[in-house]
This record gives structure tokens, sequence and C-alpha cells, in this order.
């Protein structure tokens, strides 16, 4: 399993239980635009899963080269497919070159 899947999965209560994730990562200096573009690629495809609730891109108010990544998921098998989508996997390759490291995340439980 992936690692952050395996992260990820070890939070829940269980796989059925629907859940958010936020993330919060840094773009490289002049990587902006095309972090962006690569971005809206993914979001436009995630949003078609099914299993998924929400799927958005952010900025940081105070700075303009912080990502926030806010995502809730009806379950964690289709986070798993997610995962596996060829849109998702292109902009993971993307986006390494694009942040610096990796985001920060929580798992978030639905109320």
């Amino acid at each position: 399993m992936n690692p952050l899947l395996a992260q990820i999965r070890g939070q829940l209560p269980n796989e059925t239980v629907p859940f958010g994730l936020l993330f919060r990562g840094k773009v490289i200096e002049g990587k902006r635009s095309a972090y962006i573009e690569a971005a809206r690629r993914a979001q436009a495809g995630t949003q078609k899963e099914p299993g998924n609730i929400f799927y958005r891109f952010f900025w940081d108010a105070q700075d303009p080269m912080q990502f926030v990544l806010l995502e809730a998921w009806q379950d964690f098998g289709a986070l798993v497919a997610h995962f596996e989508a060829p849109h998702l996997q292109k902009f993971s390759e993307e986006a390494q070159t694009l942040r610096e490291g990796q985001p920060d995340f929580e798992v978030l439980l639905d109320l």
C-alpha cells in the first residue's frame, strides 16, 4: 500500500466512514503558474470520480506561494481508487517538480 494511504488509513476508525483531508504545501518560486495549471487539471478530473465529495485547491491569502488542498471522500476505497486514477498519477509526478518537498496533511473525520 502507498505509504501516504497507509498513514491516512491509520487515522480512520474504519474504511467505510466519510472523511476529509487537508493538505498544505509551498510552491517553488517561479513555478506558481505551472502548478496552477496542473492543479486545475487534477481538480477537474477528481471532481468527476465516484466517491469524491469535494476536491478543491486554494491559495493562502497571506502567502501566494502556499497552497491548500481540501478534499472529502465517501470512504477509504474511493481514496484508493483516486490514487490509481491517471490524472492523479500525472499530477503527482508534475507536483514533485513544482513544490517544495512533501505537503503536510491532516485527516478530518465527518461529524
